[in-house]
């Protein structure tokens, strides 16, 4: 499985079968998967007030990839999906909720 970017500095990452399977993936899945990962470690050298970062210098798109059995190339959705670090000062303990 390959984590495709948008960022220049992360690019495309192979990402490793974890071999500690999580209990909640029962509750979603009905079995236990081993589940896929890749660790991303972004620079912190954009500055910005309490860590807020330089405009979008902590955003990013990003897809998923793999190759099957048969040697297709499988790409997933799209639009792809988007990732962004948001300042840590400004997080209210709503974690995924939107402000409606």
């Amino acid at each position: 499985m390959t984590l495709i970017t948008t960022n220049a500095a992360i690019g495309s990452q192979v990402m490793e079968r974890n071999p500690a399977r999580a209990e909640w993936m029962i509750n979603k899945f009905g079995d236990l998967r081993v589940p896929y990962e890749k660790t991303i470690q972004l620079e912190n050298i954009s500055g910005g007030v309490d860590g807020a970062g330089v405009q979008d210098a902590n955003e990013f798109s990003y897809c998923y990839s793999r190759r099957t059995a048969t040697g297709v190339n499988e790409t997933e959705r799209l639009p792809q999906r988007n990732f962004k670090v948001l300042n840590p000062h400004l997080y209210d303990g709503a974690l995924g909720l939107q402000n409606a």
